[in-house]
């Protein structure tokens, strides 16, 4: 068996370690998100869940803000329409996919979807990946181009790091309970500072 090439899983263990440092939920999304993006280069990195039972849905996108208010009200009135989503509901499928793993990149362009929520950033290639966390609780990763598709190898990259996201998830009492901050007392925090 040929040695695994260290080049390709340093970024997945490093993704990994970023998720699991995590204190709480607070600020669980936005490590995945921060592993990721490091993982695999892309102008859009998002990470949802879902909580099926409440409807509760949080999330964590690098950069932060780059959608409008119509894009954002749209995707979410018609998020099933979307190739990848279409296609992970038809089939059951759980591996990541590329847009052009469903649906032709010229297609895609010329998709109403397309047109209503990405045509304006220009993000022509998408990769995403479903995550079945536990009977309640759904995630999906999503990662968007600008100029060139992803690769099988990226998909294999994000197939391995779904068993890893579900553990670090479970890793906290109720991921949907918001908990205070706890904050250090002035004297403490000062220290910290240095003053």
């Amino acid at each position: 068996m040929k040695p695994i090439d260290p080049r390709l899983w340093h970024p997945l263990f490093d993704a990994v370690y970023e998720m699991n440092r995590a204190p709480d939920h607070a600020g669980f999304l936005a490590a995945v998100a921060a592993g990721l993006a490091r993982l695999i280069p892309a102008d859009h990195c998002s990470v949802h869940a879902l909580d099926r039972r409440t409807g509760l849905l949080a999330y964590a996108m690098l950069p932060e803000v780059m959608f409008n208010e119509r894009e954002i009200a749209w995707h979410k009135a018609h998020s099933s329409d979307h190739p990848l989503a279409a296609h992970y509901a038809r089939t059951g499928d759980r591996q990541a996919r590329r847009n052009s793993d469903v649906i032709p990149t010229a297609a895609w362009r010329a998709s109403e979807f397309y047109r209503r929520t990405t045509a304006r950033l220009g993000f022509a290639y998408q990769l995403s990946l479903p995550i079945a966390v536990n009977a309640a609780t759904v995630a999906g990763v999503t990662f968007s181009r600008r100029r060139r598709d992803f690769t099988e190898r990226h998909c294999a990259l994000l197939d391995a790091f779904a068993p890893h996201f579900r553990l670090a998830w479970r890793r906290h009492d109720d991921p949907w309970r918001e908990r205070p901050i706890a904050k250090a007392p002035a004297r403490s925090r000062l220290r910290q500072l240095g003053l």
